[in-house]
């Protein structure tokens, strides 16, 4: 997702929050052996070491944790795929910060 989408997602008045690649590979790593999670080594491979991920969905799951779903920027590709994670609610909050405008 751009940044320039993101800022206007925010000026519209919506949350958006995000993580850098090591906050995603943290992620990861938590969602491993979850229903929702992605094959470790080949992603974090194939993940933008210098980019900005951006949560798009999360909602309480099981009420054990919380389904994420996530743009991701990656090294070879131009557009972000999309992810879905499993993931701990206070690993979710360490990793991510909430977008501002100008970040």
């Amino acid at each position: 997702m751009s940044k320039k989408l993101i800022e206007r997602l925010v000026n519209s008045g919506i949350d958006v929050k995000i993580t850098n690649t090591k906050g995603m590979k943290k992620l990861v790593d938590n969602a491993k052996g979850r229903n929702r999670s992605v094959y470790e080594d080949r992603f974090k491979k194939a993940l933008d070491p210098k980019g900005t991920h951006t949560l798009v969905m999360e909602m309480v799951h099981n009420d054990v944790e919380v389904r994420t779903m996530w743009y991701c920027k990656m090294k070879e590709d131009k557009e972000p795929i999309e992810i879905w994670l499993d993931v701990d609610f206070d690993v979710l909050n360490e990793v991510t910060v909430d977008y501002k405008k100008n970040q």
